[in-house]
């Protein structure tokens, strides 16, 4: 784990690719690199939003959490509907 404050936990893979999860709401909330044309049709259902390199994010989501997800870098916002789903994202996600 790379930090984590009260909202979110930053991950950093052994590929080096950083996801951070957003621990507040009902759902499974996840922030990535960019990777959803990478994903599988039925897996990209959970994408919600892409987030430009300029656009501002939840300010919990900084340098100490995970640097290559914050504001100056692109990011996309995902939410899970299974914890299944979720566990799939993750498998493929560190192989890419």
């Amino acid at each position: 784990m790379l930090h984590q404050n009260h909202y979110v936990a930053g991950f950093q893979l052994p590929s080096g690719r950083q996801l951070a999860v957003e621990r507040c709401g009902q759902g499974l909330y996840l922030w990535s690199e960019p990777c959803r044309d990478r994903m599988p049709t039925d897996l990209r259902r959970a994408f919600r939003r892409a987030y430009a390199a300029n656009r501002p994010r939840n300010a919990d989501l900084n340098g100490r959490t995970a640097p290559r997800l914050k504001a100056d870098h692109p990011a996309e916002y995902w939410l899970f509907d299974t914890l299944g789903d979720l566990e799939r994202f993750f498998d493929i996600y560190a192989k890419l």
